[in-house]
């Protein structure tokens, strides 16, 4: 039980709750303690009440001011993202845990009156309205879809629907309060099975298996489901619960037994039953003032909600979790876990909380102080508290289970110890108190958390320090845990010390160090605000739960813990203590309690979250697919559905665009757009934390946008070939024919080397035959068909044409031609320019064609 500035003091009397705020003045930190100023009441409001804590279901009722769009509901049903769904006389609304979401006729509904749900196996859903026309609705996708056939319905309100089974090539339709069946084929052909009866038929009928789970009543009775013959009820279903079929009659519940014999249950006397189904192997029945009935398969009523109200559907989602429609009160829901927030507490910030065997009283960080009673004959309460609830009246405090007394107190109370039978002490910011003597036992220049009796002397938390005190206030001994202890137990010669960083340090009765238990160990936090033992368990309240340890004495203790993803309104626990086998826990949101007989049931059991993308769209449009966008679709809004129904949730997203994002981005919102994303491949990765937790569950988009035409693989490829070709040419007719040349000087000057140093070649003038050194011409000139050979040394005229010179001589590649007519030695040439060249004084004027023979000629 924790107090603090401004924080309330636990007030009680035990006929009335009392609010209070106050005020309290700082304590003077001077050597000579002077008294101080008392409390000064700030506000104090008397109401009277008494609660009965145990003796019912707890319940929440949701209704139009939480966004219901009637209070008239007539059904239920959970899609496959665990999205709750209602059928009202208002419309179809969808809930989330965390808002409603309402659709109606401007939404595509055929009316806003929807009666029933028919879901089916392709995950759609059949709704019967007031109009007596079918919508088919997908929950997933948000569309909704009149029944193609909706004209060959019968168009009477005598005809409701109360069965649907849909097949590939039929439907088939049951009517309430009428045999036989309607066949319409997905061709549209109408067939009425035994609908319309002769007037020589009687009342009596028997109840016919077509196929799955769909019944009818016949007047065969060819494999009939009863052997006496029934009448056929206005108020009329048919429900299967494996091997027992029922249905309602009027005020009767009438369960035919695997032996054909019918059993009857009257629930009312003069009214009718609404409707009836099966959970848990058990069939539920509702109907005006009765509720919901639970009915075993032998006929007895084994449980009953809400009896008072004209209940209209029972329904358990993926949880466990029960819901209940009404008529005239909305839906009401009791979660699956059994951990609980007391009326009046939800998302109060508890800074206190205490309790004695008949009441139990908190404190809030707003100032009030709240007390309740827990009656008797609904619980086991005994005497078991570890805590009493302290009253402080006219100046004084008073002990509920001491019956102590103390005049004016100085300053605030920080902690009373927990052990009441026993000595009753205190502690303030900077000091420690025996309240029965008013006795100041020591004045601390540091801060003072807890004291606790210790056989026949104390222990204090002091600082960072365990102290042992003796009863005149003077230290025996002590031990620096170099970290806060906010607070403190003793347990069979053991010191239990709540650390606020350390953990749980267990010492003996020296103050040696015995264990220390913390994260390492199992713990989920380190900072510890209260410890306890309680039935040979020690339970911590931390700010990530409430764990308790058993087998601590042993060197494998084992540490279990109970946080927001087993219900808790809130991790942090600020406070708690037990009636009996209740625990009460104080939180940020709120009194949380449960019977520690459960633990084992609810750490073992998660609260389920629902979690999938709901939608992309692309500006406005939904994508039914992301890999294969183009360039233009990368304007992407994605949007998420988390379905949870704890109480009190904070719900976070964060997500990271793998190929863009290197830091994950958090929001509230749950809709993440994507502006202008560039050609890519991309993995969008998504992940909710529910009350300060981060799922392990990551949803996966794959998302590709593809590249423009002009961006795209092939056409980059055809350019690039482009390029290289256009490059090609150029090296083929500059570059290469460069080298060319340069390869043919090369060769020239090589086959020089290689070869005999005398070249000759024979040629016949004036019938002579004359031979002539191929190295010692200089040049060749034709003049129609002759040819002047001109040497070193001499003229010689041929007759043959210039372009058959190069065939005559042994090194071809040694001649280059500079004009039509003339050929020269290249090795010959003593000086050249532009478009001329010289040999022995002899200029050429290189013709145009022949200006690239520049190239071939290179002087020494």
């Amino acid at each position: 039980m924790v107090f603090g500035t401004n924080m309330p003091f636990i007030v009680m009397n035990f006929q009335e709750i009392r609010f209070i705020t106050i005020n309290f003045e700082k304590i003077s930190d001077s050597v000579d303690v002077k008294p101080l100023r008392i409390f000064i009441f700030h506000t104090v409001v008397i109401l009277y009440c008494t609660f009965n804590l145990f003796g019912q279901d707890t319940f929440i009722n949701y209704t139009t001011k939480d966004g219901l769009p009637s209070n008239q509901v007539y059904d239920i049903y959970q899609d496959d993202h665990g999205v709750i769904w209602f059928a009202t006389d208002r419309g179809l609304s969808s809930f989330n845990g965390s808002f409603f979401t309402n659709y109606t006729t401007l939404d595509g509904l055929l009316s806003d009156v929807i009666f029933d749900f028919f879901p089916q196996k392709d995950g759609t859903v059949w709704c019967t309205t007031d109009k007596n026309e079918l919508v088919v609705f997908n929950p997933i996708k948000l569309t909704f879809t009149p029944f193609k056939y909706n004209h060959l319905l019968p168009d009477d309100n005598d005809y409701e629907v109360k069965s649907i089974l849909v097949e590939a090539e039929n439907y088939f339709f049951r009517f309430k309060g009428k045999m036989g069946y309607l066949r319409i084929s997905a061709k549209g052909d109408r067939e009425p099975v035994e609908l319309i009866r002769s007037e020589t038929h009687t009342d009596e009928y028997y109840l016919t298996h077509l196929k799955e789970d769909f019944y009818y009543y016949s007047i065969s009775t060819t494999d009939a489901a009863n052997l006496m013959p029934m009448t056929v009820s206005y108020r009329d279903m048919i429900i299967v619960n494996g091997d027992h079929l029922a249905r309602l009659n009027y005020s009767h519940f009438e369960i035919v037994t695997p032996d054909k014999f019918t059993k009857k249950l009257k629930l009312l006397d003069h009214s009718e039953l609404l409707e009836a189904g099966v959970t848990d192997d058990l069939f539920w029945v509702t109907g005006y003032n009765i509720g919901v009935k639970l009915i075993s398969k032998n006929g007895k009523v084994v449980k009953t909600y809400l009896s008072d109200l004209p209940c209209s559907s029972f329904f358990k989602d993926k949880d466990e979790g029960t819901w209940i429609s009404t008529l005239s009160n909305g839906v009401f829901y009791l979660p699956v876990n059994s951990i609980a927030v007391l009326v009046g507490s939800k998302d109060e910030y508890i800074t206190s909380l205490s309790t004695n065997n008949r009441a139990l009283a908190f404190g809030t960080h707003s100032g009030k102080v709240v007390e309740y009673f827990l009656d008797g004959g609904q619980m086991n309460t005994g005497n078991s508290s570890t805590k009493g609830i302290l009253q402080y009246s006219d100046h004084r405090l008073y002990s509920n289970l001491t019956d102590q007394k103390n005049d004016d107190l100085s300053s605030y109370v920080r902690k009373f110890s927990d052990s009441p039978g026993q000595r009753l002490l205190y502690s303030t910011s900077h000091t420690f108190w025996e309240i029965s003597n008013k006795k100041l036992l020591h004045l601390s220049k540091t801060s003072c958390y807890d004291i606790e009796p210790f056989n026949e002397n104390m222990i204090v938390s002091e600082g960072t320090a365990i102290r042992l005190m003796d009863s005149s206030g003077k230290f025996l001994k002590s031990i620096d845990l170099h970290t806060t202890t906010l607070d403190l137990d003793v347990y069979k010669n053991k010191i239990y010390c709540a650390t606020s960083s350390k953990g749980l340090i267990v010492l003996d009765t020296n103050l040696k160090l015995l264990k220390v238990i913390n994260i390492a160990s199992g713990l989920k936090s380190n900072f510890i605000s209260e410890v306890a033992i309680h039935k040979g368990i020690v339970w911590l309240g931390t700010r990530n739960g409430i764990s308790q340890i058993t087998d601590y004495d042993s060197k494998n203790e084992k540490i279990s813990t109970i946080s927001v993803s087993n219900g808790l309104s809130d991790n942090e626990v600020t406070d708690f203590d037990f009636v009996g086998d209740t625990i009460f826990l104080g939180t940020r949101r709120g009194v949380n309690y449960f019977d520690i007989g459960n633990w084992d049931k609810i750490t073992k059991s998660n609260t389920s979250i629902f979690f999938s993308i709901k939608r992309i769209s692309q500006q406005g449009k939904e994508l039914y697919s992301t890999d294969n966008l183009a360039h233009d679709q990368n304007d992407l809004t994605v949007e998420v559905e988390l379905a949870s129904y704890n109480l009190n949730k904070t719900i976070l997203f964060r997500y990271k665009l793998e190929g863009i994002d290197k830091d994950w981005t958090v929001t509230r919102s749950r809709m993440m757009n994507f502006k202008s994303l560039p050609p890519g491949e991309y993995n969008l990765l998504i992940q909710a934390n529910v009350n300060d937790n981060w799922y392990d569950a990551i949803l996966q988009q794959k998302i590709i946008i593809y590249p423009p035409w002009f961006e795209a693989w092939w056409f980059v490829l055809l350019v690039t070939l482009l390029i290289v070709f256009t490059i090609w040419l150029f090296f083929k007719y500059r570059i290469l024919n460069y080298n060319r040349e340069i390869i043919r000087e090369i060769l020239r000057q090589l086959l020089k080397r290689l070869t005999r140093k005398s070249k000759h070649f024979i040629v016949r003038s004036n019938g002579k035959d004359i031979r002539i050194d191929s190295e010692k011409v200089l040049y060749v000139q034709s003049n129609g068909n002759y040819l002047t050979i001109h040497t070193d040394s001499q003229k010689v005229v041929i007759r043959e044409k210039i372009s058959d010179f190069l065939n005559l001589v042994p090194d071809p590649i040694e001649f280059v031609q500079v004009r039509r007519s003339v050929i020269v030695r290249i090795d010959k040439v003593t000086s050249k320019s532009k478009d001329t060249i010289s040999i022995q004084e002899v200029d050429f004027k290189l013709g145009v064609t022949y200006l690239h023979a520049l190239k071939h000629i290179h002087l020494k």
